[in-house]
């Protein structure tokens, strides 16, 4: 309705500014032929006053603008996927345990590994960040007491899942355990087998060893 309205105030102004030139046409041409003429003149200036008009409307334009701001803040997280590996029932002359059916026999006791079966890890430590990060993994203290064996840190062992060669946890820490390649921004997976050692030597009882990973941000 607007719209309409302004057009037609435009076309009514036009006219009225177009009148004095549309009589000078008009008297320029004698005859029906040239009063046609001018008639056809004064529209086509009329046209054009209009439509010089509209282009002026259009060009109008306003903008307007937001800014989106944020602090993205460093975060590393590590997980492991089970609370503890349960070798249940061994010994160190090679008694079937619950994790292992077949554990390997050797001339100083049994070595335990939990879950075997490639593919199979004891554990799978999980790290998401999105910084560089280094990290290490240490075992102990172990407890003690009355009912306890005095099967130590050194009795366990740890390899990425598959792998051939078991490394013995220390009580200090061990950064092989997270290759270097992989300390980058993303989720990284890394499984591992874990190993028991019982040895001939190796007292009865109970045994309980917290394992510990640890991830930090890369300074």
């Amino acid at each position: 309705m607007v719209a309409a309205n302004v057009t037609s105030l435009a076309l009514n102004g036009a006219h009225a500014a177009l009148q004095p030139i549309a009589k000078a046409l008009g008297h320029a041409w004698v005859g029906a032929v040239g009063w046609e003429l001018g008639r056809r003149a004064y529209w086509r200036l009329l046209l054009m006053a209009v439509l010089s008009l509209g282009a002026r409307c259009a060009a109008a334009q306003a903008t307007a603008s937001v800014q989106v701001t944020a602090s993205i803040q460093p975060r590393l997280v590590l997980t492991i996927d089970v609370a503890t590996v349960d070798f249940g029932d061994v010994d160190s002359v090679g008694l079937p345990s619950q994790l292992d059916s077949t554990p390997d026999v050797y001339n100083k006791g049994t070595r335990y590994v939990a879950y075997r079966t490639v593919g199979s890890a004891a554990i799978t430590v999980t790290v998401k960040s999105n910084v560089a990060w280094t990290g290490s993994v240490y075992a102990g203290p172990r407890a003690t007491g009355p009912s306890y064996s005095d099967l130590d840190v050194g009795n366990l062992a740890w390899r990425p899942d598959g792998t051939g060669t078991f490394t013995a946890f220390t009580s200090t820490g061990d950064s092989s355990c997270f290759p270097a390649a992989q300390r980058t921004p993303g989720v990284h997976a890394f499984p591992f087998d874990i190993q028991m050692d019982v040895q001939d030597k190796t007292s009865t009882g109970l045994v309980s060893i917290p394992i510990v990973f640890t991830a930090s941000q890369t300074p």
